[in-house]
């Protein structure tokens, strides 16, 4: 079971971060700052989220808070 919630993970979250990151160095490159910005915020909310979920965190209650996400993110224990 827990390969195939981590294989979900990887799927929804992980792999979507990693176009979104890319796709914001190419928006950056392009100077494109409003894209960029957008891009980037997406590809965190996701690496956040990822990484909550892959310590079996909840994540409902975050909705599009990247600070709450953040701080619960560094309260996991190393």
């Amino acid at each position: 079971m827990k390969g195939k919630i981590d294989y979900f993970i990887d799927r929804s979250f992980r792999d979507i971060a990693d176009a979104d990151y890319i796709s914001a160095r190419i928006c950056w490159r392009l100077k494109l700052d409003h894209q960029f910005f957008w891009m980037a915020l997406q590809a965190l909310e996701k690496y956040l989220k990822g990484i909550l979920l892959y310590s079996r965190l909840p994540t409902h209650d975050l909705r599009h808070d990247i600070s709450k996400a953040l701080v619960r993110a560094q309260n996991i224990p190393a």
